[in-house]
């Protein structure tokens, strides 16, 4: 009806922007952007690509094999290279024995380290970009269908490198650098994400009894 302006849907209802990917939080504010400018059938455009996006990347689960196949070929790339990373994430949690769903791969690195991975690894990288919201570069990768992402976990005031704290595990064979889970726990507790602050609290309590 003409003078009536549609209702738009509240993204953050569904998709808050510290879960989204920096590429579906961009398609946000965007889509944001053109609300503010009373672009309605732009801003309903890109809030369902954040939406469809999102939905996608969520619904898609790293089994344990698949985990398997896309580290290996990760280790594989930068075999011999010495180079400072670590696993991060609820991958990092997997491996160590949590009960989570794995939807991506996320690795931690320095400078240094970005480079090795960039060269090493740049026939599945999607996207080359500097994240504004850590202030420092990432990759972003497809590997087997699914999303890697690479960053530079650059020493900050939060602390969230924690390259101190690496320990290598072993999991089907394979050696990798893994953040413990103590410190995992503590990682969580500085980017306020309760939902896997208690997921690993539960962990260790139940771990502590056995």
């Amino acid at each position: 009806m003409e003078g009536v302006e549609p209702s738009t849907p509240r993204a953050s209802a569904v998709c808050s922007p510290a879960e989204l990917h920096p590429l579906q939080q961009r398609k946000r504010k965007l889509a944001f952007k053109c609300l503010e400018e009373k672009n309605f059938a732009f801003n309903i455009l890109e809030y369902s690509l954040c939406i469809i996006t999102y939905t996608y990347k969520r619904s898609l689960i790293m089994e344990e094999p698949d985990i398997y196949k896309i580290l290996k070929i990760i280790l594989g790339k930068i075999r011999r290279k010495r180079i400072l990373w670590r696993l991060e994430g609820s991958a990092n949690l997997k491996l160590q024995g949590v009960s989570v769903s794995v939807h991506d791969l996320d690795i931690a690195t320095d400078a240094e380290g970005i480079a090795v991975f960039r060269e090493a690894l740049k026939e599945y990288i999607m996207k080359d970009s500097y994240r504004q919201d850590i202030l420092s570069e990432a990759l972003l990768l497809n590997i087997f269908g699914f999303e890697v992402e690479i960053l530079n976990r650059k020493p900050d005031q939060k602390g969230l490198n924690m390259f101190d704290k690496i320990k290598k595990i072993t999991w089907r064979a394979l050696t990798i650098p893994a953040l413990p889970l103590p410190d995992a726990l503590e990682f969580y507790r500085k980017i306020e994400k309760e939902e896997k602050v208690k997921l690993i609290e539960e962990f260790l309590k139940k771990a502590s009894w056995t």
